[in-house]
């Protein structure tokens, strides 16, 4: 049976690690994941307008693009 201690150590180790590789991902990925995604086409979503309701809620209108080309 393990001790409470080499748990609680794994655990940090785990988390660090995590931090570490999360850091690193986004220190040297610098937008370049996905990068060549958007070259060349328009987008087929825009936000048209947007007015807020109350303090939670936000009305917004979206349009659509109907072009069928990819």
């Amino acid at each position: 049976m393990q001790s409470p201690f080499t748990f609680f150590f794994a655990f940090i180790v785990v988390l660090a690690l995590i931090g570490a590789v999360a850091w690193l991902v986004r220190r040297f990925a610098n937008n370049r994941l996905g990068a060549n995604t958007n070259r060349g086409r328009m987008p087929r979503l825009a936000v048209i307008d947007a007015a807020a309701v109350d303090g939670r809620r936000r009305l917004v209108l979206s349009g659509a693009t109907t072009s069928s080309i990819c």
